[in-house]
């Protein structure tokens, strides 16, 4: 058994430790004794192999150097008399960022309001209400025309060559787009702003837009759109420089800023958004000109058709490096409404592709362009559209939630709770009910087993008496009730809790159970 253990189990570290060393009663097999660090995120963290000492009682593991966070520390050895021995326990270095998890994504909880929206409109939702159209609706409109007010500015300092009739189509557009693009953002931060606050007083709408990112990014959205009105068509540059900004403030909100350092998931979105302005704009342009034949097709449906291309590539990029900042798993997709809805995304990506494929060659060749593909690749943006303001809203993550477990018996009755069930620092309680004739138990075991790490060993949870005051008693039992705090399941994954009793007359009880953390 071990004997001593460097770091010690559950020891917090203010700076990180050069190497694990296990300090064992008796010689071990050290050709085939395992001993692994894992981070966070249940990945190995250290890739040297364990060394053994001159008398093959301890077992040394250097490390590298490591960054703030839980660590699991795993081992599996062999003593010289063939008895194995394994095990696993966690130690803390520095102050650990705070997890990524469901509730990074949640917007009211820079308000104070917790929940995915006040008005229900979270993925659990049934029928859809009619304050829940709305809701959606807004974001919908919003989005759609965020995208073709900066995408027509965009294009301004884009085109080469543009003709009298060409600056007199921005113009058009701009008289109607940019009035609609500024009560779209109201309508819209009226109707979020109303699901983020509901039932809280009316004075939190001050503190929502003075002191949250999301009220910020509205607050410079709205100066922006205001703005508009003044810089439109007065410059080329000026008028793309006023659209980078308006995306840029739709950047500072929603998941891309909810990180703890969101400078380059912030980043990759603003890209996106760029890239998304630029081919919604330009296939809105390419079919107003397709329509009123007001100006030759042929030049700006070569040059749209070489950005596009550039779009696409821009937006694929962007999207899959934002999913995998987001996810720390692909089989995450699976799981959240926002994961389906990407999917179907996705796949509405690939028909744009292959639209504009067919579009580009009609170009290139020097054919006319196609009405009936320009209304194709118009239905497919519609789509995207409408899928992006509903699918952003809702979290990447699934919500971890308290695991609760309650079985009855002829012998006894047991409990398990693990409040909040997530990575890092929880709340264990074990709660025994023996009859009244059995007496104290002598031991009560809770174990937790990493089920994804076949590999790793068992983490005990050191158990300690609590005065328990819920009303939970059953007529012929007695309550034995167990606490403990700590970051014993410091990654993802799936896991499983076993409960060992021993009572008074040394008969054992083994209860276990599956469970899943995000």
């Amino acid at each position: 058994m071990i004997e001593r253990m460097v770091p010690d189990a559950n020891e917090r570290l203010q700076e990180a430790p050069p190497a694990i060393e296990l300090q064992f009663n008796e010689r071990i097999e050290a050709d085939v004794a395992s001993l692994t660090l894992l981070d966070s995120n249940g990945k190995p963290a250290a890739a040297a192999e364990p060394e053994p000492s001159e008398d093959r009682k301890t077992l040394r593991l250097s490390l590298p150097a490591l960054e703030d966070g839980v660590y699991t520390v795993s081992y599996r050895v062999i003593s010289a008399d063939g008895h194995p021995v394994s095990g696993a326990y966690v130690f803390t270095v520095g102050e650990p960022d705070k997890r990524i998890d469901a509730t990074t994504f949640v917007p009211g909880g820079q308000t104070g309001h917790a929940g995915h929206g006040g008005h229900g409109h979270g993925e659990s939702d049934g029928a859809l209400t009619l304050e829940q159209f709305l809701f959606y609706a807004s974001r919908v409109f919003y989005y759609a025309l965020l995208l073709a007010v900066a995408g027509t500015a965009l294009w301004h300092a884009l085109r080469r060559g543009g003709t009298e009739a060409w600056t007199r189509l921005l113009r058009q557009a701009g008289k109607y787009m940019l009035p609609l693009h500024l009560a779209a953002l109201v309508v819209y931060i009226y109707f979020q702003g109303s699901s983020l606050l509901a039932g809280q007083p009316i004075g939190d709408w001050l503190k929502l837009f003075l002191s949250t990112k999301i009220g910020l990014s509205w607050l410079a959205s709205f100066a922006l759109g205001l703005a508009g009105f003044a810089v439109w068509m007065r410059g080329r540059w000026l008028t793309a420089l006023w659209a980078v900004l308006l995306l840029g403030a739709k950047c500072w909100s929603g998941h891309s800023a909810a990180f703890e350092q969101p400078a380059y998931t912030m980043a990759l979105n603003g890209v996106h958004l760029l890239a998304a302005s630029i081919w919604a704009g330009g296939l809105m342009l390419l079919f107003a000109l397709w329509r009123t034949r007001s100006e030759p097709l042929q030049p700006f449906a070569q040059q749209f058709s070489n950005a596009a291309v550039w779009s696409m590539i821009a937006l694929t990029v962007t999207g899959v490096l934002s999913t995998f900042a987001f996810l720390p798993d692909l089989s995450y997709l699976l799981l959240t409404a926002w994961g389906k809805f990407l999917i179907v995304k996705t796949a509405l990506v690939l028909l744009v592709i292959a639209t504009g494929y067919l579009l580009r060659r009609r170009v290139r060749r020097g054919n006319p362009v196609s009405g009936l593909l320009l209304r194709i690749d118009a239905a497919w943006l519609s789509a995207i559209v409408l899928i992006a303001a509903i699918f952003t809203y809702f979290s990447p993550l699934p919500a971890n939630e308290t695991l609760l477990w309650h079985e009855m018996g002829d012998e006894l009755h047991t409990t398990i709770k693990i409040t909040p069930n997530a990575p890092g620092d929880n709340r264990f309680i074990a709660k025994v009910w023996l009859p009244e004739q059995s007496g104290t138990p002598k031991r009560v075991t809770f174990r937790l087993k990493p089920l994804d790490r076949p590999e790793a060993g068992a983490i005990d949870v050191p158990l300690a008496p609590y005065e328990d005051r819920e009303l939970d008693e059953f007529e012929g039992f007695v309550k034995y009730s167990y606490d403990s705090k700590g970051p014993y399941m410091a990654f993802p994954g799936r896991w499983q809790v076993e409960l060992r009793i021993m009572d008074a007359d040394d008969n054992e009880y083994v209860k276990r159970k599956e469970f899943r953390i995000y």
